[in-house]
Protein backbone atom coordinates (compact mmCIF):
# COMPACT_ATOMS: atom_id res chain seq x y z
CA UNK A 1 0.00 0.00 0.00
CA UNK A 2 1.62 3.44 -0.99
CA UNK A 3 0.13 6.24 0.98
CA UNK A 4 1.09 9.99 0.82
CA UNK A 5 0.49 13.14 2.91
CA UNK A 6 -0.84 16.24 1.61
CA UNK A 7 0.32 19.21 3.81
CA UNK A 8 -1.18 22.34 2.09
CA UNK A 9 -4.10 25.06 2.93
CA UNK A 10 -5.53 24.32 -0.91
CA UNK A 11 -6.38 20.56 -0.85
CA UNK A 12 -8.73 21.03 -3.76
CA UNK A 13 -5.63 21.77 -6.11
CA UNK A 14 -4.22 18.27 -5.12
CA UNK A 15 -6.75 16.44 -5.55
CA UNK A 16 -5.21 14.24 -8.57
CA UNK A 17 -2.76 12.58 -5.87
CA UNK A 18 -5.42 10.47 -5.31
CA UNK A 19 -5.74 8.92 -8.39
CA UNK A 20 -1.78 7.55 -7.74
CA UNK A 21 -1.86 6.52 -4.51
CA UNK A 22 -4.03 4.08 -2.50
CA UNK A 23 -4.21 6.42 0.57
CA UNK A 24 -4.28 10.19 0.21
CA UNK A 25 -4.53 12.50 3.45
CA UNK A 26 -4.81 16.21 3.34
CA UNK A 27 -3.42 18.32 6.18
CA UNK A 28 -2.39 21.81 6.97
CA UNK A 29 1.18 22.53 8.11
CA UNK A 30 -0.51 23.97 10.93
CA UNK A 31 -1.79 20.49 11.88
CA UNK A 32 1.96 19.41 12.06
CA UNK A 33 4.13 18.89 15.58
CA UNK A 34 7.41 18.25 16.02
CA UNK A 35 8.61 16.91 19.01
CA UNK A 36 12.40 16.91 19.35
CA UNK A 37 13.50 14.40 21.49
CA UNK A 38 10.20 12.26 21.59
CA UNK A 39 9.02 9.62 19.97
CA UNK A 40 7.34 9.71 17.43
CA UNK A 41 9.18 12.56 16.71
CA UNK A 42 6.93 14.14 13.93
CA UNK A 43 3.12 14.02 14.46
CA UNK A 44 0.11 14.63 12.46
CA UNK A 45 -2.62 15.49 15.08
CA UNK A 46 -2.20 12.12 16.64
CA UNK A 47 -0.79 10.12 13.58
CA UNK A 48 2.89 9.33 13.62
CA UNK A 49 4.25 10.94 10.32
CA UNK A 50 6.13 7.88 9.36
CA UNK A 51 3.07 5.80 8.85
CA UNK A 52 3.06 7.63 4.94
CA UNK A 53 5.58 6.88 2.89
CA UNK A 54 5.21 9.79 1.15
CA UNK A 55 5.14 13.75 1.89
CA UNK A 56 3.83 16.31 -0.48
CA UNK A 57 4.86 20.06 0.85
CA UNK A 58 3.29 22.62 -0.77
CA UNK A 59 4.96 26.03 0.98
CA UNK A 60 3.88 29.11 2.23
CA UNK A 61 6.02 32.37 2.51
CA UNK A 62 4.34 32.60 5.34
CA UNK A 63 5.40 29.60 7.29
CA UNK A 64 8.61 29.61 5.46
CA UNK A 65 10.29 29.11 9.21
CA UNK A 66 8.21 26.59 10.38
CA UNK A 67 8.35 24.79 7.15
CA UNK A 68 12.04 24.66 7.85
CA UNK A 69 11.83 23.41 10.58
CA UNK A 70 9.22 20.36 9.41
CA UNK A 71 12.00 19.79 6.68
CA UNK A 72 15.29 19.10 8.81
CA UNK A 73 13.04 16.72 11.38
CA UNK A 74 11.16 15.06 8.14
CA UNK A 75 14.62 14.17 6.91
CA UNK A 76 15.64 11.86 9.81
CA UNK A 77 12.41 10.29 9.89
CA UNK A 78 13.16 8.22 6.20
CA UNK A 79 9.86 9.34 4.73
CA UNK A 80 10.71 10.81 0.98
CA UNK A 81 8.99 14.11 0.41
CA UNK A 82 9.37 16.66 -3.13
CA UNK A 83 11.40 19.31 -0.58
CA UNK A 84 14.76 18.94 1.18
CA UNK A 85 15.90 21.48 4.20
CA UNK A 86 18.38 23.05 2.12
CA UNK A 87 16.40 23.13 -1.19
CA UNK A 88 14.18 24.96 0.58
CA UNK A 89 16.47 27.38 2.33
CA UNK A 90 18.09 28.60 -0.56
CA UNK A 91 14.46 29.00 -2.58
CA UNK A 92 13.11 30.64 0.65
CA UNK A 93 16.01 33.32 0.71
CA UNK A 94 16.33 35.10 -3.20
CA UNK A 95 19.16 37.04 -2.62
CA UNK A 96 21.17 33.65 -1.24
CA UNK A 97 19.56 31.69 -4.26
CA UNK A 98 21.16 34.22 -6.79
CA UNK A 99 24.63 33.17 -5.03
CA UNK A 100 24.39 30.14 -5.37
CA UNK A 101 22.77 30.32 -8.97
CA UNK A 102 25.86 32.10 -10.10
CA UNK A 103 28.52 30.58 -8.41
CA UNK A 104 27.22 26.83 -10.26
CA UNK A 105 27.45 28.60 -13.26
CA UNK A 106 23.74 29.01 -14.20
CA UNK A 107 23.29 31.98 -16.81
CA UNK A 108 21.68 34.52 -14.40
CA UNK A 109 21.31 37.83 -15.48
CA UNK A 110 23.59 40.74 -13.23
CA UNK A 111 21.94 40.57 -9.96
CA UNK A 112 22.76 42.79 -6.39
CA UNK A 113 20.22 42.27 -3.14
CA UNK A 114 20.24 45.39 -1.06
CA UNK A 115 18.67 45.48 2.53
CA UNK A 116 18.11 49.45 2.06
CA UNK A 117 18.16 52.50 0.26
CA UNK A 118 21.81 53.00 1.25
CA UNK A 119 22.84 49.88 -0.66
CA UNK A 120 21.41 51.06 -3.89
CA UNK A 121 25.06 52.78 -5.02
CA UNK A 122 26.00 49.64 -5.51
CA UNK A 123 23.38 48.44 -7.93
CA UNK A 124 24.55 52.02 -9.86
CA UNK A 125 27.84 51.13 -10.38
CA UNK A 126 27.21 47.28 -11.13
CA UNK A 127 24.09 47.24 -12.98
CA UNK A 128 22.76 48.70 -15.97
CA UNK A 129 19.71 49.94 -16.67
CA UNK A 130 16.56 49.51 -17.42
CA UNK A 131 16.64 47.07 -14.47
CA UNK A 132 14.06 44.99 -12.54
CA UNK A 133 13.39 45.27 -8.73
CA UNK A 134 11.99 43.02 -6.58
CA UNK A 135 10.72 43.90 -3.02
CA UNK A 136 10.75 41.07 -0.61
CA UNK A 137 9.26 40.74 3.24
CA UNK A 138 9.07 37.75 5.54
CA UNK A 139 10.10 35.06 2.85
CA UNK A 140 7.15 36.35 0.37
CA UNK A 141 7.74 38.89 -2.72
CA UNK A 142 5.52 42.06 -2.33
CA UNK A 143 5.83 44.27 -5.26
CA UNK A 144 8.14 44.05 -8.59
CA UNK A 145 8.56 46.83 -11.21
CA UNK A 146 10.60 47.61 -14.19
CA UNK A 147 12.85 50.66 -13.22
CA UNK A 148 14.21 52.95 -15.90
CA UNK A 149 16.55 55.00 -14.01
CA UNK A 150 18.46 55.27 -10.54
CA UNK A 151 15.58 57.99 -9.54
CA UNK A 152 12.71 55.31 -9.88
CA UNK A 153 14.99 52.73 -8.45
CA UNK A 154 15.28 54.59 -5.15
CA UNK A 155 11.48 55.72 -5.02
CA UNK A 156 10.81 51.70 -5.32
CA UNK A 157 13.60 51.15 -2.50
CA UNK A 158 12.03 53.92 -0.49
CA UNK A 159 8.65 51.32 0.11
CA UNK A 160 11.11 49.10 2.40
CA UNK A 161 11.31 48.34 6.24
CA UNK A 162 15.19 48.37 7.23
CA UNK A 163 15.38 45.07 8.66
CA UNK A 164 12.11 43.66 7.66
CA UNK A 165 12.49 43.40 4.00
CA UNK A 166 15.49 43.36 0.79
CA UNK A 167 15.28 44.79 -2.56
CA UNK A 168 17.02 42.25 -5.12
CA UNK A 169 17.36 44.15 -8.62
CA UNK A 170 18.24 42.49 -11.83
CA UNK A 171 19.06 43.63 -15.26
CA UNK A 172 15.94 43.61 -17.36
CA UNK A 173 16.38 40.54 -19.98
CA UNK A 174 14.91 41.35 -23.22
CA UNK A 175 13.16 37.69 -25.17
CA UNK A 176 10.94 35.52 -24.81
CA UNK A 177 9.24 34.58 -21.04
CA UNK A 178 8.64 30.98 -19.56
CA UNK A 179 6.87 29.26 -17.13
CA UNK A 180 8.80 25.62 -16.64
CA UNK A 181 7.92 22.43 -14.32
CA UNK A 182 10.69 20.62 -13.41
CA UNK A 183 10.42 17.52 -12.57
CA UNK A 184 13.30 15.12 -12.11
CA UNK A 185 14.65 15.66 -15.80
CA UNK A 186 11.08 16.15 -17.24
CA UNK A 187 10.71 19.79 -18.49
CA UNK A 188 7.11 21.36 -19.28
CA UNK A 189 7.33 24.84 -20.44
CA UNK A 190 4.82 27.05 -20.58
CA UNK A 191 5.10 30.54 -23.17
CA UNK A 192 3.88 34.06 -20.95
CA UNK A 193 2.79 36.77 -23.36
CA UNK A 194 1.10 39.67 -21.67
CA UNK A 195 2.21 42.14 -19.14
CA UNK A 196 4.78 40.38 -17.24
CA UNK A 197 4.44 42.13 -13.57
CA UNK A 198 1.19 41.18 -13.09
CA UNK A 199 -0.16 37.40 -12.87
CA UNK A 200 -3.55 38.99 -13.57
CA UNK A 201 -2.71 40.49 -17.12
CA UNK A 202 -1.15 37.32 -18.80
CA UNK A 203 -1.60 34.31 -20.88
CA UNK A 204 0.64 31.16 -20.98
CA UNK A 205 0.63 28.67 -23.64
CA UNK A 206 2.36 25.53 -23.93
CA UNK A 207 5.89 26.28 -25.68
CA UNK A 208 8.80 23.61 -26.11
CA UNK A 209 12.12 25.46 -25.25
CA UNK A 210 15.50 25.00 -26.92
CA UNK A 211 18.17 21.84 -25.53
CA UNK A 212 20.54 24.96 -24.47
CA UNK A 213 17.55 26.37 -21.82
CA UNK A 214 16.93 23.03 -20.87
CA UNK A 215 20.74 22.43 -19.76
CA UNK A 216 20.45 25.48 -18.33
CA UNK A 217 16.82 24.98 -16.10
CA UNK A 218 18.39 21.30 -15.58
CA UNK A 219 21.98 22.78 -13.89
CA UNK A 220 19.43 25.27 -11.65
CA UNK A 221 17.86 22.76 -10.01
CA UNK A 222 20.86 20.19 -9.56
CA UNK A 223 22.44 23.42 -7.68
CA UNK A 224 20.00 23.89 -5.72
CA UNK A 225 20.01 19.97 -5.08
CA UNK A 226 15.98 19.45 -5.80
CA UNK A 227 14.53 17.29 -8.54
CA UNK A 228 11.05 19.59 -8.59
CA UNK A 229 11.00 23.12 -9.03
CA UNK A 230 9.73 25.58 -11.07
CA UNK A 231 11.70 27.71 -13.68
CA UNK A 232 11.31 31.34 -14.83
CA UNK A 233 13.14 32.37 -17.80
CA UNK A 234 13.93 35.23 -19.91
CA UNK A 235 15.63 34.61 -23.02
CA UNK A 236 18.53 32.13 -22.14
CA UNK A 237 18.42 33.67 -18.63
CA UNK A 238 16.83 32.21 -14.96
CA UNK A 239 15.36 34.94 -13.28
CA UNK A 240 13.27 33.29 -10.44
CA UNK A 241 13.15 29.36 -8.96
CA UNK A 242 10.43 28.63 -6.50
CA UNK A 243 9.01 25.71 -4.40
CA UNK A 244 5.39 26.90 -5.17
CA UNK A 245 4.33 24.87 -8.48
CA UNK A 246 0.70 25.26 -9.40
CA UNK A 247 0.54 22.17 -10.63
CA UNK A 248 -3.44 22.56 -11.57
CA UNK A 249 -1.78 25.35 -14.27
CA UNK A 250 0.48 23.63 -15.90
CA UNK A 251 -1.69 20.62 -16.28
CA UNK A 252 -4.30 22.30 -17.35
CA UNK A 253 -2.38 24.60 -19.86
CA UNK A 254 0.40 21.29 -20.87
CA UNK A 255 -2.01 18.42 -21.16
CA UNK A 256 1.21 16.80 -19.34
CA UNK A 257 0.71 13.86 -16.52
CA UNK A 258 2.50 16.10 -14.05
CA UNK A 259 1.13 14.51 -10.53
CA UNK A 260 1.95 11.42 -12.54
CA UNK A 261 5.40 12.36 -13.02
CA UNK A 262 5.76 13.69 -9.53
CA UNK A 263 4.21 10.63 -7.61
CA UNK A 264 7.11 8.97 -9.52
CA UNK A 265 9.94 10.85 -7.92
CA UNK A 266 7.89 10.61 -4.58
CA UNK A 267 7.31 6.80 -4.75
CA UNK A 268 10.71 6.21 -6.25
CA UNK A 269 9.87 4.52 -8.82
CA UNK A 270 12.93 3.11 -11.53
CA UNK A 271 10.55 2.12 -14.43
Amino acid sequence: MTSLLVLTNKPEDLESFKELFEEVEFYSLADISVNSGYDPKIKVQDRDVKEFDAVYLDPEPKASIYSKVFLEALQDESVTCNLKPNTFFILSKKHYLFKVLKEKGVSIPPTVAVPSQKGLTAVEQDLEFPVVGKMYKNFKREDIAKLEDCEELNTFAERGEYGNSYVLVQEFQGGEVFDILYIDGDIISLRVEGTKWSEEDISRNYHTISADQKEEVRKAAESIGTPICRVRMVGDKIVQVKSQLNLPMFKKISGKNVFGKIAKVLKGDED
